[in-house]
């Protein structure tokens, strides 16, 4: 026993006080503190048995026997008198913490109406499922039929590891509520998992996070990695008759033998009922599969599910149904092909799993959609041909098939199945046959236990001499996604589930213009039973099983699968007592349909607060049809190879159909963006990714005939739109490329000049509205099912007569009204209502009380703001709407700001600001801008400006300038500006002369005027906001200058950060504790003061980064700004900006850390692990960007901010890049991220010369885009003059680069100034590289302390160094700034003299370069595996 052992027993005793409340006296305790933890444990339960705690001592038991089971049945394998170990002794805490918690999750669990024991009188007939389904529906009616909208509880989560990873992600998402019950969520590792990669990143995440929900969620029911299959043990020891149970995965439905509901869902749908308890359904139909008939000997549920495939097909007559086996036949199917009720759960270890059980039958009259009888003596060895699961022929029509690998495995491969594999290998090893040394041989068993059991039956030995290798417990080549894949070109047979295409291994593919080429199929699978794959083992070729399955002893067969030899026609006794639900409608009105809510209907999703009088409408969906054919399944939308490595829906949507329709991807970027397919749409597993995929290529809608179950659940749930049409018209219309639009306010579809109507579930309809189960869980919180299925009329539901059963229904009191509590009124109306009484609140009952929509209160406010905005304009009246009396607006809305507290902030603010800062500014049309025109000129030293002059400049600026970064007020006029402060009133003057084209010499005129007033405001404190403003003007667009030396920039922004932190703008909320009076700030002054804070930050990184600074500045303002959610107060595009600049001081923090990297003299390689890691945050940073504006969905028009901020986002990631050029190695890593950098800087600079189309843009852009322009010239000049020029298209980027020169130029104000400066260096070093001719070295820098800007600084230092006598009559002997290291071999350019006057600037370079796509995929080596789990494809950071 541990040192600590005595702890250990003290910390249980606290434990069983916390969770439980029990508490033992003194002389228990010592009676008790004895021996190791487990006679601890022992005596433990035991003395709470004594002292009537009867559940506690339950579960201390259930503790003791996990401890003592070996570790192949789920135990910790401890010995009760031997010696415990430290960590061993922390399990068993933690078990003790989990299983006592259980007990508090089996209390927040339902109560469901006893069972009754017999079917109530007048209740019309219901399936065996429709019965579990009543008897777990929340409303407890006691009866439910097809096409009823439910909310139930349900019994079991189950999961795999790799879905547990999309549902972690989920679970996040959802704020990490907790779990509803730790002791039903059963999590396997089988998916990816495996001792050969289990060391691999990717594989140890997933590992990671299951072990973190094993401790996070305390869950009892945990086994860990390659423990089983999941749905193997859950099956044998968990599931029981009567529950409901949901899963991650497609197989889930394999616990239906126990007659149970085992539904399969995918991971974000499953992750609801885990943290809520509940999820929802529409009953689905039920079809009655009649077995008949007696199999013949050795014939099992998989030749027997072969035979059913052929005869009624895949995702026909089941398709979107609950299948229910029925008939005389069941009797003759074993343990494990067929549940036997009965005799069965004796074979469980935990009698705890044995006690839940409730037993139905389908009545008599139960009314089902189809019958099909099924004969079992037709059954004989099937065998599924590739690629389709129902293309199912005899085995005798494919023998002699060749094969290069057999295997038996697979959740569908049961215990049975394995021994009677063994014992047909047995009978031809008997028989002489000697397994052919050529082919794969291996088999998985579904468990450890069976594993074991496969020992102690000496069937182990068997398989390893007929040449199988036994694997762990795993999926294996079922899913192809681990150690374990099939060669391109291989035939296997196999027992597992499926057959699709590339399922067990991938093809292999060549990358060209960014599509792939196969030039190999993949593996190419054929399904059968265990005994079949056994027999084709031996010389690998498909063969008969009959003659080696005749030769087994049929009596030791049935002793070893543990079923009693049995007459034929014989049954066992029936000692199972059948049950009824019970409910409150358990006799309904012979009007059932008032029973559920009946999903039938189309309109509008209705919760449970009143819906708004009119509902904001849908835009449009527009588009091109691309149409498929029948049964695309989500193996090929969502190949199993890439769902690990792939972490969002752009990283997935990249391989979406790639390898069955390779240009589905480039076709939906060319605005074929509608599906349109045939029947069973989605089949296949449960991958959510299949969803994500469309998603992330830009699918707006799928329409098909039919679709999987799990698939057309996953649409809504996600926020994809998928529509069923069955009309063939439609189809016969819609054809390849056809034009369509889809009106979901209609339900209406306009295709060939014709309408089609549609229906959506009303569940469908919430889900899609509210923009998926995420989204619409953050609004309603747990009550998400009660608010999407509760019918629109609360009181009168299940009323027959019709009206009102409870009067106040549709009151509210006020407290409640704005809060997102609900309102609870005493019965009959007496005030006050139940919550507010519990919550000692005055409630307020209003008889006209209406829930207000906040969205369309702010629509509201924003369109009563443009009335007001164009009043002002336009000197006319207020329109009546907008004249509000005081009862319009609650006291709790944050528009209502007390006079006092704005008269008291007025040291802050010189002038009253319009209450217009909550409005995205950077959207306001150019006509806002128009602002009124001053009452009179103003004057700046011997500068006179009239009114109109004004008036115009004010324009220009807010038209031209202040959109690429909003943050003043655009609807105050001059006057007020120059009230405010004169210093920004003239500082608005002089941006916008910069283009004033009517009096080009006013910036000349202005500019030491208003240099001298702002340096004499800075010098003469105090400051102010207004001071702060106008020197964020003068950084973003700087004062002319012809040296990086001379520019004051980056001083100015310091000094301006300084004030802003003094004034406590980055505070606004708490803006006294920056003053010496008691200020409280209104809505639109902490606006003011975020907003100008948001662009001090981001206009001090953009100084930092071209001076090669790191940043210091950072608080929690900033962060909580960078947020998806920030505060509505910032506009968009400065939030968006502000995200980009926090990650990009991020990087440059982290790589500033580095100190010999920093110094610019890091050994090779150091950094590269670093670098990899920010280039992954980067990918995710794109991706958590709208689509359309990271280039996903470029058929989207894009918003002049969202083109802009594009450019930035390009722009921050070429900074990133270069610090690949700073690392000193020459790996493969640092190649790829490089040859990317190039791809960025083309796309980049496409989109900038784009953008400069519109008038204006160039002339009037900020200083950062003269910054990205001149980054995206120098990389592409120092990658295509290198060794990798070979790997670009050189042509591509000497055209982009002198259209980069061009946009440089013209951002020059005047002649020299730096824009100017640069376009010239530019050229010259160009003109320089292409007289050297191809350079055969990697490209690198010698100048490398100044972090991203080193690049800049480096070229400037080469140029210096070569025409820096030309330029200035002397050669710089040093570099300009202190403390750069300089490489000594660092050499000069030839002196190629100045290019003449009209030259092409490009025309020097000679040679003919040719472009060859670089496959990244092959470039994929163990280094930048081991650095982080993404996958890289080449076009991770290009827009084709």
């Amino acid at each position: 026993m541990a040192a600590d052992g005595k702890s250990k027993f003290v910390e249980i005793l606290n434990l069983l006080q916390e969770t439980r409340g029990v508490s033992l006296d003194e002389a228990e305790k010592i009676a008790i503190n004895s021996g190791n933890v487990l006679s601890q444990l022992k005596t433990l339960g035991e003395t709470l048995q004594t002292r009537g705690h009867t559940r506690e001592a339950t579960a201390v038991n259930d503790v003791l026997l996990i401890c003592e089971q070996p570790t192949e049945l789920g135990g910790l394998g401890l010995d009760p008198n031997g010696t415990i170990a430290e960590n061993e002794e922390g399990e068993i805490v933690f078990l003790v913490s989990a299983w006592l918690e259980s007990l508090n999750s089996t209390d927040r669990a339902k109560a469901r109406p006893k069972p009754l024991p017999s079917r109530p009188e007048g209740r019309p007939g219901m399936t065996l499922s429709e019965k579990i389904f009543a008897i777990h529906d929340v409303s407890q009616k006691g009866y439910v039929k097809a096409g009823d909208l439910i909310r139930v509880d349900v019994d079991w989560v189950i999961a795999s590891e790799a879905s547990w990873a999309g549902m972690e992600a989920t679970y996040k998402l959802l704020g990490q509520p907790g779990i509803f019950r730790n002791d039903r969520f059963w999590l396997a590792g089988d998916h990816v998992v495996d001792p050969r990669v289990k060391e691999m990143p990717q594989v140890q995440r997933l590992i990671d996070s299951s072990e973190r929900a094993k401790k996070i969620f305390k869950m009892t029911e945990y086994q860990g990695m390659n423990y089983t299959i999941m749905h193997t043990e859950f099956y044998r020891e968990r599931a029981q008759p009567g529950m409901l149970i949901i899963g991650s995965d497609s197989h889930t439905c394999s616990s239906g033998a126990l007659g149970c509901l085992a539904i399969g869902l995918g991971a974000a749908d499953v992750t609801l009922p885990l943290v809520t308890g509940e999820t929802w359904f529409k009953v689905p139909e039920s079809v009655n599969v009649e077995l008949v008939g007696v199999p013949k000997p050795g014939i099992g549920g998989k030749d027997v599910i072969l035979y059913i495939l052929q005869q009624l097909k895949r995702n026909t007559v089941a398709s979107e149904r609950i299948v229910e086996f029925t008939g005389p036949g069941l009797q003759y199917l074993s343990s494990d092909a067929r549940f036997a009720i009965s005799n069965m759960t004796t074979r469980r270890r935990n009698p705890r799993h044995k006690s839940d059980s409730v037993f139905f039958k389908p009545d008599d009259d139960a009314q089902y959609a189809e019958k099909h009888v099924i004969d079992l003596e037709k059954v004989h060895p099937f065998i599924a041909k590739y690629p389709k699961p129902d293309d199912v022929v005899p085995v005798t029509e494919c023998a002699g098939m060749d094969l290069d690998g057999c295997f038996i495995g697979a959740c569908t491969t049961a215990e049975e199945d394995l021994i009677l594999g063994a014992l047909v290998l047995e009978q031809g090893l008997k028989a002489g046959l000697k397994p052919v040394p050529k082919g794969n041989r291996k088999v998985v068993p579904g468990s450890l236990p069976i594993i074991r059991r496969l020992r102690d039956l000496g069937l182990s030995d068997i398989y390893e001499a007929a040449g199988f290798e036994i694997g762990v417990p795993g999926c294996s080549y079922c899913v192809g996604m681990s150690a374990d894949q099939a060669k391109p070109g291989e035939v296997w047979l196999s027992s597992q589930n499926r057959n699709f295409e590339n399922r067990m291994g991938k093809g292999i593919f060549i990358q060209a213009n960014h599509h792939r080429i196969f030039i190999q199929s993949g593996s190419f699978g054929n399904l059968a039973s265990a005994a079949t794959v056994a027999a084709s083992s031996f010389e690998m070729k498909v063969t008969d099983p009959y003659e080696l399955i005749s030769k087994v002893d049929l009596d030791r067969w049935n002793s070893l699968r543990g079923v009693e030899k049995a007459k034929q026609g014989e049954q066992s006794p029936n000692t199972v007592t059948y049950v009824e639900p019970n409910g409150s409608a358990a006799s309904p009105p012979a009007n059932v349909d008032s029973v559920q809510q009946q999903d039938n209907s189309t309109t509008p999703e209705v919760q449970l607060q009143k819906a708004p009088d009119s509902a904001p409408e849908k835009p449009v969906l527009k588009g091109k049809i691309q149409r498929f054919g029948d049964y695309i399944d989500t193996d090929a939308l969502a190949p199993a190879n890439w769902l690990i490595s792939c972490r969002t829906k752009e990283a997935i949507a990249e391989h979406c159909l790639e390898y069955t329709h390779p240009d589905f991807r480039q076709k939906v970027k060319d605005g074929f963006n509608i599906v349109v397919a045939g029947t069973g749409f989605g089949c296949g597993s449960s991958r959510e990714q299949a969803v994500l995929a469309l998603l992330g290529c830009g699918v707006q809608c799928v329409i098909a005939k039919s679709y999987a179950f799990i698939f057309q659940r996953n649409m809504p749930s996600l926020g994809l739109l998928g529509i069923t049409i069955t009309d063939e018209s439609f189809y016969d219309a819609a054809v390849d490329g056809a034009d369509i639009s889809i009106d979901i306010n209609t339900n209406t579809i306009l295709l060939d000049g014709k309408e089609i109507s549609f229906q959506l579930s009303t569940m469908e309809k919430g889900l899609f509205d509210n923009g998926g189960i995420t989204s619409a869980f953050n609004k309603f919180g747990n009550r998400l099912f009660e608010a999407l299925t509760t019918p629109k009329n609360l009181a009168g539901t299940g009323s027959q007569s019709g009206g009102d059963a409870n009067p106040h229904a549709k009151l509210q009191c006020q407290p409640v009204s704005f809060s997102t509590m609900r309102c609870e009124l005493s019965s009959g109306g007496r005030l006050p209502c139940a919550r507010c009484r519990r919550m000692d609140r005055e409630c307020r009952i209003e008889t006209d009380f209406k829930r207000i929509n906040k969205h369309e209160k702010l629509e509201e406010l924003e369109k009563e703001l443009r009335q007001l905005q164009s009043s002002i304009i336009t000197g006319g009246q207020l329109p009546e709407s907008s004249v509000r009396d005081d009862h319009s607006v609650n006291a709790h809305s944050p528009a209502v700001v007390d006079p006092m507290e704005t008269e008291s902030s007025r040291d802050l603010f010189r002038a009253p600001l319009p209450s217009v800062s909550s409005v995205d500014t950077s959207k306001l049309s150019p006509s806002n801008h128009l602002t009124a025109k001053p009452v009179s000129g103003k004057s700046l030293d011997r500068l006179n400006l009239d009114p109109e002059r004004i008036h115009k400049l004010f324009f220009i600026f807010f038209n031209q300038y202040h959109p690429h970064l909003p943050f003043l007020t655009p609807t105050a006029s001059p006057d007020v500006y120059y009230q405010r402060s004169p210093l920004l009133f003239w500082t608005i003057l002089y941006v916008a002369s910069r283009r004033y084209n009517e009096e080009p010499d006013l910036v000349v005129s202005l500019t030491p005027s208003v240099k001298g007033l702002l340096w004499e405001s800075i010098a003469n404190p105090p400051h102010t906001l207004e001071l702060v403003q106008s020197i964020l003007l003068v950084c973003v667009w700087p004062f002319p200058t012809s040296s990086i030396t001379t520019d004051n920039t980056f001083t100015l922004i310091t000094t301006a950060h300084v004030m802003a932190t003094r004034l406590g703008l980055h505070r606004p909320e708490a803006i006294k504790d920056f003053s010496r009076t008691d200020r409280r700030l209104s809505q639109p002054e902490i606006s003011e003061c975020l907003k100008t804070w948001a662009a001090c930050y981001i206009v001090f990184q953009c100084m930092a980064a071209m001076d090669g600074q790191p940043s210091p500045f950072s608080d929690w303002t900033i962060d909580r700004l960078s947020k998806h959610d920030s505060s509505p107060l910032v506009p968009e595009a400065i939030h968006q900006q502000v995200r980009i600049h926090r990650f990009e001081a991020r990087a440059c923090a982290s790589i500033n850390g580095l100190p010999k990297f920093a110094e610019g003299v890091a050994r090779s390689g150091e950094s590269i692990s670093l670098l990899a890691l920010l280039e992954q945050e980067f990918v995710e940073l794109c991706d958590s960007f709208p689509e359309k504006l990271t280039g996903k969905q470029r058929f989207e028009p894009l918003g002049d901010s969202e083109k802009e901020n594009s450019i930035l986002l390009d722009g921050m990631g070429l900074r990133l890049y270069v610090y690949y050029l700073i690392e000193p190695s020459g790996s493969d890593v640092r190649k790829r991220s490089l040859l990317r950098a190039f791809s960025l800087a083309i796309d980049m600079i496409h989109k900038f010369s784009a953008v400069a189309e519109r008038p204006n843009f160039t002339e009037c852009a900020p200083q950062v885009y003269f910054q990205v322009a001149s980054l995206g010239a120098m990389l592409i000049l120092k990658i295509t003059y290198s060794s990798y020029s070979a790997f670009v298209d050189c042509e591509e980027g000497k055209r982009m680069f002198h259209v980069a020169t061009q946009l440089v130029r013209r951002m020059s104000l005047e002649d020299n100034d730096l824009p100017g400066r640069m376009s010239k260096i530019l050229t010259q070093l160009w003109s320089a590289y292409a007289r050297v001719g191809p350079i055969n070295e990697e490209p690198t820098l010698k100048l490398r302390t100044r972090l991203s800007a080193s690049l800049l600084h480096d070229l400037l230092w080469c140029w210096r160094e070569t025409f820096g006598d030309q330029g200035h009559g002397t050669v710089a002997n040093n570099p300009s700034n202190t403390g750069m290291e300089i490489d000594p071999s660092f050499g000069t350019l030839p002196q190629p003299g100045m290019v003449p006057q009209g030259q092409d600037p490009t025309s020097n370079l000679s040679g003919d370069y040719g472009f060859d796509m670089l496959g990244f995929e092959y470039m994929l080596d163990s280094e930048l595996m081991s650095l982080f789990p993404l996958n890289f494809d080449g076009s991770a950071l290009m827009t084709s």
